[in-house]
């Protein structure tokens, strides 16, 4: 789920897109992965990506999003 301040942007640029997940969570050690796509609620994605992350303590150290096509 994303965070309350992408959220109130999107919000502002893209009323009624909504993110949600594609496929399960990936992850060994301390990196993990998982692909979203983003579009209108209950409509076909228009955009999407992977976010990958590494994980210290229990948060997230790093964060990587790669858009996809």
């Amino acid at each position: 789920m994303p965070s309350p301040t992408v959220t109130e942007l999107l919000a502002a640029g893209a009323p009624g897109f909504v993110f949600t997940h594609d496929g399960e969570f990936r992850g060994v050690g301390d990196l993990g992965m998982r692909a979203w796509p983003l579009g209108p609620a209950g409509g076909e994605a228009v955009a999407g990506g992977t976010d990958v992350v590494t994980v210290v303590d229990g948060q997230i150290s790093r964060l990587w999003t790669i858009l996809g096509a």
